[in-house]
């Protein structure tokens, strides 16, 4: 299990950068990867570097979280397509995309009452 995700200065610079176009804070991919919103794609060899693909619903689009499985420490963030080195299948995108559309209705302020509304009746 990887501890709570924290974020290196080189992945808080990423979401600064343009080529980044990242349009989620540090905190909003920290709760999709603490969640088990993020689908991995595998780890680096020889390495404790886990790969997760995430996708940004602002964005529209699907991003690579590289963290260290040891510390929970996000090292960088980049595009799917960032300079060409990730072939990633449809079906990985549309099922990032999936978590993170879950994600975002748990999260959504209407959700959030109703399920108030429900836990304090006692109904499900």
């Amino acid at each position: 299990m990887v501890p709570k995700t924290s974020f290196t200065l080189h992945a808080f610079e990423r979401f600064d950068r343009p080529e980044a176009q990242l349009h989620l804070t540090p905190a909003e991919v920290a709760e999709l990867l603490d969640s088990d919103r993020a689908l991995p794609l595998g780890q680096e060899a020889g390495t404790k570097r886990v790969h997760w693909l995430l996708f940004s619903i602002p964005n529209n689009y699907a991003f690579v979280v590289v963290q260290d499985e040891k510390t929970g420490e996000v090292v960088t963030v980049f595009p799917v397509d960032y300079e060409n080195q990730w072939v990633v299948s449809l079906d990985a995108v549309d099922e990032a995309k999936r978590l993170a559309l879950n994600a975002e209705k748990s999260l959504a302020p209407d959700a959030q009452e109703q399920d108030g509304k429900k836990n304090s009746t006692g109904k499900s």
